[in-house]
Order: structure tokens, then C-alpha cells, then sequence
């Protein structure tokens, strides 16, 4: 039996430009319920805590406020990431159909193709948020108490220079097609289990194959963000290398001094900011691309 899917909505296609702002604009929408999630798996990478330590550690040092650390330099990623991600993804998707009919293999193509490109060029922003949000667990003295993203940005080029700016780009961008690679796949499978065995629909179908899906691209992804957090949070010692110089090296680096384990730092609430905004991030985008729709601005 082929997979009941449920009817999906218009697929009148919109302008370019307009999936360029719904991509972004359901990105920062979703992202706002799992920022909190996005601090405590960077502060459990970057300093190898428990996630119940990095919670008490938190709120002694800011409150529920140090939960939304980074947040300025987070919406920006959101502008800037997901927009071009999801926007570049429509763009590639009909340019590899050539206008026919979408193979799953060319849905794959183009996802890992613009999660790429965005991971790279978006790069600096990256390494602002990775920062921001572990600043308030180093020592006081440590800190480098960035006010926001463009503060960060500045000070990055002023006192390091460009290059650092690319730091971690690496893991980043190997991450990136890690998620396309796995996340459109096992989302697929699982929707099509889910369905035919079980008979769900809908938004039930969407969230579970959402959530589910998710468990396989965060741990499939998370020694990549484990390695891009370690690398982009570290600060250069005059007259001694970088300790972490590259993905493999800084990779291999990590399991020696910490176990395979390390690895998978932060494994718990990763999957709750990769999951929760999986499900979030595309019901918004939904929502919006409806609305645009039925308010006529489809071509």
C-alpha cells in the first residue's frame, strides 16, 4: 500500500524573495521557544558539565535571564542562516528538476547543497553566538562580556582580525550537510512508517516524524557541534598554537583527554533544540507561506 499522505495546501509557488523572509521569519519564530535549550548544550560542550550543574551554574551567575544569553546574535542567525538555507533549498531544488517532477535524490542534493553554502557564509555569526552564550560560564576574568552580535562582530575583527571569524568553519559546514543528509531522509522514512502503520495524519504525523527525525540528525550531528563549539570558543595564547586546529585533530583531541563520550556532550538538550525547532521552525514557515498565499502574493 503506497502512504496516505494528507493533502498538503497550495503549492502555488511564491516569489523567491518572499521564501527567503518566510524561512527567516519561521526560523526566529520557532527559535524563540528553544534558545534556552541552544545556551545549555553550548555551555555543556564547551566545559564538559552535567546538564544539572550547567542549569545551577547558570542560575547562580544570571538568573532565568542567562537563559536567553546570545539571543541578539541567535535572531541574527535565524536572518541571515535559515533564510538563505530554506530560500536557497526552493532556488537549487527546481534548478537540479529542470521543472519536472522532484526525485528524493535531488530534494537531498539541494538540501545539502544550501545547508553548505549558508553554514560557510554565515560562519561569523556563528562564532558570535557560540561566544555569547558561554561567556557568563568562563571565570570572570576570562570574559570577553560582548553587549550583542554587532559588538561581537566588531571587537572580533578590531582585536583577532577576519580569519576568526571563520574559525570552526569546518565542523560548521560538515555539520550542516550531516543534517541535510540525514534529517530529509529519516524525516521521510519516518513519515511514511508512521502513516501506513499507524494511521496518523496531519499535525500528529508532523510532529512525530519531526521529533523522531530528530533523534537520529542529533546524534548523527553532535560530535560536529561538540567540535565546532570547542574550536570557536577558544582564545590564543601568545607564543603557542591553537589547541584545536582542525575538525579530525580537535576530534580526536577531545575523545583522548575526555572519552568518545565527550563527544556527545550536551546529547539531551541538543535534541530538544534541534528537534523542538525542527517542529516549530517548519510549522511557522507553513503558516506564513499560507498566509502570503491567501493573501495573493503567490506568482
Amino acid at each position: 500500500n503506497k502512504p496516505r499522505f494528507p493533502p498538503t495546501m497550495s503549492d502555488k509557488p511564491l516569489p523567491k524573495w518572499l521564501n527567503f523572509v518566510c524561512g527567516g521569519a519561521g526560523g526566529i519564530t520557532g527559535w524563540m521557544f528553544v534558545h534556552p535549550m541552544d545556551v545549555l548544550k553550548t555551555r555543556m560542550m564547551a566545559f564538559e558539565k552535567p546538564l544539572g550543574a550547567t542549569i545551577g551554574l547558570t542560575m547562580k551567575n544570571q538568573g532565568i535571564r542567562g537563559f536567553y544569553s546570545g539571543l541578539s546574535a541567535a535572531i541574527m542567525r535565524q536572518i541571515t542562516y535559515t533564510s538563505m538555507r530554506l530560500g536557497l533549498y526552493d532556488g537549487i531544488r527546481d534548478v537540479i528538476s529542470g521543472g519536472k517532477e522532484v526525485t528524493p535524490t535531488q530534494r537531498l542534493l539541494a538540501g545539502l547543497s544550501a545547508g553548505a553554502i549558508a553554514a560557510y557564509l554565515c560562519n561569523p555569526v556563528e562564532v558570535c553566538l557560540v561566544r555569547m552564550q558561554a561567556d557568563a560560564a568562563l571565570p570572570a576574568e576570562q570574559r570577553r562580556n560582548y553587549t550583542n552580535v554587532f559588538n561581537a562582530l566588531s571587537r572580533i575583527l578590531k582585536e583577532e582580525g577576519v580569519t576568526v571569524l571563520w574559525r570552526g568553519c569546518g565542523p560548521t559546514v560538515q555539520r550542516a550537510i550531516v543534517v541535510s543528509l540525514t534529517q530529509v531522509a529519516s524525516y521521510d522514512q519516518f513519515k511514511a512508517t508512521l502513516n501506513t502503520s499507524y494511521n496518523l495524519s496531519g499535525v500528529p504525523l508532523h510532529i512525530a516524524s519531526s521529533l523522531s527525525a530528530g533523534v537520529v540528525y542529533s546524534l548523527a550531528s553532535c560530535p560536529f557541534d561538540v567540535t565546532k563549539t570547542k574550536m570557536m570558543q577558544q582564545a590564543r595564547i601568545e607564543g603557542q598554537p591553537l589547541k584545536y586546529r582542525n575538525v579530525f585533530q580537535a576530534m580526536g583531541l577531545i575523545a583522548k583527554e575526555s572519552g568518545v563520550l565527550a563527544l556527545w556532550s550536551g546529547i539531551l538538550p541538543y535534541y530538544g533544540r534541534c528537534g523542538g525547532h525542527t517542529l516549530t521552525m517548519f510549522i511557522f514557515v507553513e503558516q506564513y507561506k499560507k498566509f502570503a498565499r491567501n493573501a495573493g502574493m503567490a506568482d
